[in-house]
């Protein structure tokens, strides 16, 4: 759930959501909830602009202050509702994104492995994700303006439209 915004800087892009995760047990019941409160600023370089610093600050907060904060919702945006499936396969962690609302159909795989790994790549770059042979992966994403765009749950929740409302 995407807040107000109440930035004011020129030089970066500010924006604070809330998040609940609740836990399913087995038989798809609700179990245990967990609250969160993340601001994300997003700062250009002074070097042609081109270049985005991305800083996550995040917090653990209660369900009243979830509840508080939920009154504060952008109306201009979706509340993103995602399903998420964790696993491990061959020491790597993984995570499906699975977006219910406001888009459905797409689905999202994040990768977590040990930048130490021996199949990492000289040069800085990431290491190799194994991809599991029971998962059929389009294409990885890129940190890049397009990606994100297409992509990301901060754009994916922009309500489109006139008078603010997509429906």
């Amino acid at each position: 759930v995407y807040l107000v915004s109440s930035s004011s800087s020129e030089t970066s892009d500010e924006y604070t959501f809330i998040r609940k995760r609740t836990t399913l047990t087995k038989d798809g019941r609700e179990g245990g909830s967990a609250y969160g409160l993340t601001t994300v600023t997003k700062s250009s370089s002074k070097e042609g602009g081109q270049k985005s610093d991305v800083v996550e600050r995040k917090r653990i907060i209660t369900s009243r202050e979830w509840m508080s904060s939920f009154r504060q919702r952008d109306p201009t945006r979706h509340i993103v509702k995602q399903r998420r499936i964790s696993f491990l396969y061959n020491q790597q962690s993984f995570n499906i994104h699975v977006y219910e609302e406001p888009v459905q159909g797409l689905s999202i795989l994040h990768a977590q492995v040990d930048e130490k790994a021996p199949s990492a790549s000289a040069g800085g770059e990431q290491a190799d994700v194994e991809i599991p042979p029971f998962l059929s992966v389009e294409r990885p994403l890129r940190q890049t303006a397009e990606d994100e765009k297409l992509y990301g749950a901060y754009s994916l929740s922009t309500i489109k439209g006139e008078g603010g409302s997509s429906e």
